[in-house]
């Protein structure tokens, strides 16, 4: 009987790797260097992450669902949101312009976006009027023309 592949990697893994400590590795090379990358910098291009393991981006992103379940973008996206959001809990003093420099965005706007489109929450946690926007919402939106 041939048993399906089930993911064991979870985010939270990703979120708790450390470098120097062998018990947070997971059982793949790949993962762990993502997970590297991913706590190291403050990229969100996948791009520029596979550019930084030299692997080709499609490949990287197939081989992190076969891992995770989740593609390359989503992944990213997610683990950024929680360091963001780990990060501001940690530091409620801090304005929306100095969350968006420490992770390098370009703009408040930018990040007050990020955040909203992600979460359907401003990164105060009020719920946002704007509807958290998906891929059916995009493609309702293109073809309502709505911006």
């Amino acid at each position: 009987m041939i048993h399906p592949y089930k993911p064991s990697i979870t985010l939270q893994d990703l979120l708790t790797y450390n470098p120097k400590d062998p018990a947070t590795h997971t059982p793949s090379p790949l993962i762990n260097a993502l997970a590297e990358i991913l706590q190291l910098t403050k990229l969100r291009d996948a791009q520029q992450i596979a550019d930084l393991l030299e692997v080709d981006k499609l490949k990287l992103s197939f081989a992190i669902e076969l891992e995770t379940e989740m593609s390359l973008k989503v992944l990213i996206t997610q683990f950024r949101l929680e360091q963001i959001k780990l990060y501001m809990a940690e530091h409620q003093e801090l304005s929306n312009l100095q969350v968006a420099k420490d992770f390098d965005f370009p703009s408040k706007h930018a990040f007050w976006r990020f955040f909203q489109i992600n979460t359907g929450e401003t990164p105060e946690g009020k719920k946002s009027d704007a509807p958290k926007i998906d891929n059916y919402s995009k493609m309702v939106r293109r073809i309502r023309e709505w911006k």
